[in-house]
């Protein structure tokens, strides 16, 4: 197998109560994080390697080519749903994905925001036909809004270079099925948050 410079990495957390709790699960009186299976595959679903968490539920892949991966959380009696990670020369050290555990769920999630600032929403959810999406931009960007589906395919995309400031975006959803779904806000290339909703 052909080996190239780059990394992707991140965290598995336990969100207890609903509610986003950062701290790593090992400082609970909870199930570990450790010891968890992630799964690394290509865009095709052909899978290329495979890792297991840390006592802190920290993963690793490495030595990876340039190119677009997609990880999965392997968890038993849970329904996952995958990070879509893309390595090229300009970013070729992902290492801060976080993988969320909460209601039955597992979910992706991006620590570090620069471009986006806190407290992005959406409203309203559940949505039927329009979905609202709100979000602090910290510097002029190019933002890329995509929608994806449980399976990580993009099912909707909208461009739009935007000045810093509050934003406010209206989707129509009104052709989708009845499912959870991901709005994926990405700035420059660079800086992503997730949000999820359901329709």
């Amino acid at each position: 197998t052909t080996t190239g410079p780059c990394i992707i990495g991140g965290n598995i957390i336990w969100i207890g109560g609903g509610t986003k709790n950062t701290n790593t699960y090992k400082n609970r009186m909870n199930p570990s994080v450790e010891d968890i299976s992630v799964l690394l595959f290509d865009m095709n679903d052909n899978l290329l390697n495979f890792n297991h968490s840390d006592i802190d539920g920290n993963f690793e892949f490495n030595n990876l080519q340039y190119g677009t991966y997609k990880l999965i959380v392997e968890l038993s009696g849970y329904i996952t749903y995958p990070a879509i990670i893309t390595v090229d020369a300009n970013n070729e050290i992902v290492d801060d994905i976080v993988f969320d555990i909460d209601n039955g769920t597992v979910y992706y999630d991006v620590e570090e925001i620069s471009a986006i600032g806190d407290g992005a929403k959406l409203y309203p959810n559940p949505a039927h036909n329009d979905l609202n999406i709100e979000f602090m931009l910290n510097k002029l960007s190019d933002v890329k809004i995509s929608v994806l589906n449980a399976l990580g395919q993009e099912i909707i995309s909208v461009n739009q270079e935007l000045s810093s400031g509050q934003q406010k975006i209206n989707l129509d959803v009104s052709k989708l099925e009845s499912g959870i779904y991901f709005i994926n806000i990405e700035a420059n290339g660079l800086d992503k948050k997730v949000l999820k909703f359901v329709k």
